[in-house]
């Protein structure tokens, strides 16, 4: 058996991008978004943690209502950028954002275990709707890093990881509803030079 991980560039969506700009193409946006997403990460519909109590609504690019989400894959790339874009408010604000490893429990609260990095609300600027917070991950150095953006000015929190440890995107909320993009659309702030979307991987056999 032979694997290898395939990866497709940016270079690719940019060539079909300009082919739609000249009225080649059609098709909705949502179109769009999913084809898009099947270069670049969405988020697991499958695997969602929420209370006994709660309720939550995820789809491939959001999510609402009490618990935790995450990404279908780990990040492989050395360099990763996302964003969350902030909907709809809680009445109190229970969001975190961040990565797990693969030992994190589902329910541990995000940023709180040793198992999970996250910036939670404690350290956030005060929120407002439409607000974006963008995620930088280094696995390219060390220590492995986890850097902030509100509204693309950078937040003075930063985690670092374990080396060890492998990171899938995850996010927490408390009644919020989330917009999270992994780069099936494009960024609402230019990631900074070195870094893209989550790129997904592809098994070839």
């Amino acid at each position: 058996e032979f694997r290898r991980v395939l990866f497709r560039s940016r270079a690719a969506l940019a060539e079909r991008n300009m082919v739609c700009c000249f009225g080649l193409c059609g098709g909705s946006n949502e179109e769009e978004v999913v084809e898009q997403g099947d270069n670049w990460a969405v988020l697991d519909t499958k695997r969602v943690w929420q209370p006994t109590d709660g309720a939550m609504t995820v789809t491939r690019t959001r999510a609402a209502g009490v618990g935790q989400v995450f990404a279908e894959q780990t990040v492989l790339q050395d360099r990763a950028y996302w964003e969350v874009t902030v909907e709809k408010l809680a009445a109190r604000c229970g969001l975190a954002v961040g990565v797990v490893g693969h030992t994190h429990a589902k329910g541990e609260p995000l940023g709180g275990s040793a198992a999970s990095w996250a910036l939670t609300a404690s350290d956030m600027p005060t929120l407002q709707e439409g607000d974006v917070l963008g995620v930088w991950l280094d696995q390219g150095d060390y220590p492995v890093t986890l850097r902030y953006a509100h509204n693309g000015v950078q937040i003075p929190a930063t985690a670092c990881l374990s080396p060890s440890a492998e990171a899938l995107p995850a996010v927490q909320l408390g009644g919020e509803e989330l917009a999270i993009n992994f780069g099936a659309v494009p960024f609402k702030h230019k990631p900074k030079q070195g870094f893209d979307g989550v790129i997904k991987s592809r098994s070839i056999i």
